[in-house]
């Protein structure tokens, strides 16, 4: 069995394990990230809304703050004070009315009216048996037994915008007079037949807007909500130490700074440490404050992310038990898909190579491991029918060596007689070669004779030409003068025509010279002559023709004699070119003859030479056997034989020997 140091699966999990790991924490990650995001969002939305509502419900409670100094500032009694603040009863009614209010509301600090005055001017009033000097703005009656009279003044941005006309104005937030707590004061102007006559100012207490709004929310374990101005002080805290205090004011400049810069929500460290702000301003009329007031909500990023940390920390735990679940169930996938049929086929292999070839590599798998088992399995299958042909050719070759050395003697006999035969061709070669020496020179002399015959004939046939051509001639002056002797009876019978005519002119005139009578007599005298004339002419005419005549007849024969002479001619002259054409087929043929004779003579040479070196050639072959099968004498050549088909059969033996290892069964 092949050992391995490494296993498929230990170097299998060796891969995978930081893959899956890498991924694992790229998965944990992103699912962290996305978890600190949402919460984060979450929380920033909880804190958003619970700053939203706490700053709409501190708005509408200093709404309802303005109308009861509105309703104060319309009483009656209220404005008939302030109208003649030394008149007792109206100053009695007063203070009564604003008693009963404060005992309405106890979270009010005070509940003061201010005079309207002429800059210079100054009143007293008798409160509680001692009088007081109030001079303009200030305080004439209060509801805490006159501790705050003669306070106040216009100095107060509260009492000059009461003065100035301003519906109502809320001041900054300031430590009381009487207690130096935080408190606020919202001033509403007292109005008598439309003049101002004076003020009146309600002094919610911060720590009460501190419990109601402050305190009364949480926001997880270290969050809290808050108060702040546009000056940077907190106006309202969860730590008291905190309200008005300019130190700190100053540490969070930062924050105050990212504020007035319209941020509104950000992380900031204060303190050392990291918090998570969100700011929404009150929205009260920019000319109805002093300072604007921000609620605040404040959280440690420590305890945002708290529940994350955790979440990451049940994250870390689920991965890890994840990471170990995935790898255990690789190793079990890596040994039930690989390892096992991998081992399998080691396991067969292995027996292929102690050369059994009964193993089996069948399997139902339908994956790559199959195929190649199959692959293996069709392997072997043609292994088995190589060695088992092997066994069969092996077992038909000791069979045919041993049948071949038997019949070796028959051989070497047919070899003698073989190299005999051989021997006698050879001498034949050789008189064959004589007697086509003998043949070649006979051919070349009948081919000089048929080249001389051949020059002869060529010459009476260039003879035969001349006399073709000087026919030719004379059968062509024959004709011209044939038509020469043509053209000479046309003249004749034109002379004969104009013969006709004149005898005609002579009878016309014959009978012109009877009529006139005696006076034509040596007229009829020509005209006689005239006749006489063309009678001759006539007879002169018809002589010639007839003479013409004969010649063209003669001048016919002599053609037609002419023309037979020029085809007999011809005739001799075909014949000559077809006897010299003859002669030069003869001459070509001999030359032919001669040719093959020489080539023949050639061969015959050849034969000779070859057959001399097919005997050497056997004589070698006889040697090199004997000096091949490793024997120090000479051997006859069946000897050699003999020697060379015991080998072939102790090789077959051998043969048998290796493939007998193979197991096919």
């Amino acid at each position: 069995m092949i050992q391995t140091k490494n296993s498929i699966t230990v170097r299998y999990i060796i891969i995978i394990t930081p893959i899956l790991f890498v991924l694992m924490m790229i998965l944990s990650a992103i699912v962290y990230f996305r978890e600190q995001t949402r919460s984060a969002e979450e929380n920033e939305h909880f804190c958003e809304t619970v700053t939203v509502l706490s700053a709409n419900a501190i708005r509408y409670w200093m709404e309802d703050q303005v109308r009861i100094a509105q309703m104060i500032a319309g009483e009656p009694s209220v404005i008939a004070a302030c109208a003649n603040p030394q008149d007792a009863e109206s100053f009695a009614n007063a203070s009564e009315y604003l008693q009963k209010i404060h005992e309405q509301y106890p979270y009010y600090e005070n509940l003061p009216l201010a005079v309207r005055l002429k800059s210079e001017e100054k009143i007293t009033v008798r409160f509680a048996g001692q009088e007081k000097t109030i001079r303009n703005g200030q305080f004439f009656t209060d509801t805490v037994k006159g501790k705050t009279l003669g306070k106040g003044g216009m100095q107060f941005g509260f009492i000059r915008a009461a003065f100035e006309g301003k519906t109502y104005f809320i001041s900054e937030v300031y430590p009381s007079l009487l207690r130096g707590e935080p408190i606020v004061a919202i001033s509403v102007p007292v109005k008598k037949e439309g003049l101002i006559v004076g003020a009146a100012v309600i002094s919610p207490q911060m720590a009460y807007i501190t419990d109601r709004f402050v305190r009364s929310v949480r926001l997880g374990k270290t969050g809290y909500l808050c108060f702040a101005d546009s000056r940077g002080l907190m106006i309202s805290h969860p730590n008291k130490a905190y309200i008005l205090n300019e130190k700190l004011a100053e540490q969070s400049t930062s924050i105050r700074s990212k504020v007035l810069g319209g941020d509104y929500s950000f992380t900031e460290a204060f303190e050392g440490i990291r918090k998570k702000y969100f700011f929404r301003k009150v929205d009260f009329p920019v000319s109805a404050i002093q300072h604007e007031w921000y609620v605040s909500s404040v959280q440690e990023s420590d305890e945002i992310f708290e529940n994350t940390s955790n979440f990451l920390k049940i994250l870390a735990a689920t991965g890890i038990i994840s990471f170990l679940i995935i790898i255990a169930a690789v190793v079990a996938v890596t040994r039930f898909m690989f390892v096992s049929p991998i081992r399998s086929l080691s396991a067969a292999v292995q027996r292929l190579a102690d050369f059994d070839l009964s193993v089996s590599f069948v399997t139902g798998r339908k994956d790559e491991i199959g195929a190649m088992m199959n692959l293996f399995h069709t392997m072997v299958l043609e292994f088995r029918k190589i060695v088992g042909d092997v066994r069969l050719r092996g077992n038909r070759l000791a069979e045919a060596s041993a049948l071949m050395t038997k019949n070796i003697g028959a051989l070497a006999s047919a070899s003698e007689e073989i190299s005999a035969n051989t021997r006698s061709a050879a001498d034949t070669a050789k008189l064959m070669l004589q007697s086509n020496t003998t043949v070649a020179s006979a051919v070349e002399q009948m081919s000089a004779s048929i080249n001389q015959v051949g020059m002869n004939a060529h010459e009476g046939s260039c003879i035969a030409e001349d006399a073709v051509k000087s026919a030719e001639k004379a059968r062509s002056t024959m004709t011209a003068l044939g038509d020469a002797a043509n053209e000479i009876g046309e003249v004749t019978e034109l002379i004969k025509r104009i013969a006709d005519k004149t005898a005609l002119l002579a009878l016309n005139a014959d009978i012109e010279a009877a009529s006139a009578g005696e006076a034509g007599r040596g007229f009829a005298v020509v005209a006689n002559e005239i006749k006489e004339f063309a009678l001759q002419s006539t007879r002169a005419a018809d002589d010639i023709a007839a003479r013409i005549s004969v010649m063209q007849e003669n001048t016919g024969q002599a053609v037609a004699v002419i023309g037979d002479v020029s085809a007999i001619i011809n005739r001799l002259n075909s014949s000559s070119k077809i006897i010299s054409h003859a002669l030069e087929e003869q001459m070509k043929a001999a030359n032919e003859i001669a040719n093959h004779a020489a080539q023949s003579s050639h061969r015959a040479n050849d034969i000779a030479s070859a057959m001399g070196q097919l005997t050497q050639g056997m004589n070698e072959v006889s040697m090199n056997v004997g000096q091949a099968s490793g024997r120090k004498i000479p051997l006859h050549p069946h000897q050699h034989i003999v020697g060379s088909a015991e080998e072939v059969s102790r090789l077959a033996w051998e043969l048998l020997e290796s493939v007998k290892k193979f197991k096919m069964e």
